[in-house]
C-alpha cells in the first residue's frame, strides 16, 4: 500500500496486522507473466486459491454471460435469471473458476480434500481480518 508504514508501532500495538505485500513488478513489467499471488481473500466468507473458489455464506448474484469463445462445456439457458448460492459454515460451496466460471457446479461433495484444504485456509486467513 502506498504510503503505509509496514512498520506502524500503533498498529502493531492496536493489534492490527501487517499488511501482505508481494513484489508484483517482474509481472507488471513483462519479466514473467505470473502473478505471485495464488489466493485472494473476497472476505470472511469467500477465498480464491489458484482455480478454486470457496463459498460459506449465502450469496445472491445475478448470472455472469460468458463470452462466446470461453473454454466451458454447458450453455446457459437463463443467462438473466437472479440467483442465490444457498452455501453456508456446515455446507459450503467449491468451484473451480477454470473449468466452472458461472459457479454452476457445487464441487464440495466430490472434491472433499481440496474442501478441507480451503475450509482451513478460510479459516486460518479470518484471523487477520480486523
Amino acid at each position: 500500500l502506498a504510503g503505509l508504514d509496514p512498520t506502524d508501532a500503533r498498529a502493531k500495538r492496536a493489534g492490527i496486522p501487517q499488511p501482505d505485500g508481494l513484489n508484483l513488478w517482474p509481472m507488471l513489467s513483462g519479466a514473467n507473466s505470473t502473478s505471485p499471488r495464488t489466493e485472494l481473500p473476497i472476505s470472511t466468507h469467500t477465498l480464491t486459491v489458484d482455480e478454486w473458489k470457496i463459498l460459506t455464506k449465502e450469496q445472491g448474484y445475478n448470472t455472469w454471460t460468458p463470452l462466446t469463445d470461453w473454454p466451458a462445456d454447458y450453455e446457459c439457458a437463463d443467462r438473466n435469471a437472479s440467483k442465490k448460492l444457498a452455501c453456508s459454515p456446515e455446507k459450503p460451496c467449491l468451484f473451480n473458476l477454470r473449468y466452472d466460471p458461472s459457479e454452476r457446479r457445487n464441487l464440495a461433495a466430490v472434491n472433499a480434500s481440496m474442501l478441507r484444504r480451503m475450509l482451513q485456509r478460510l479459516e486460518a486467513l479470518q484471523s487477520t481480518v480486523w
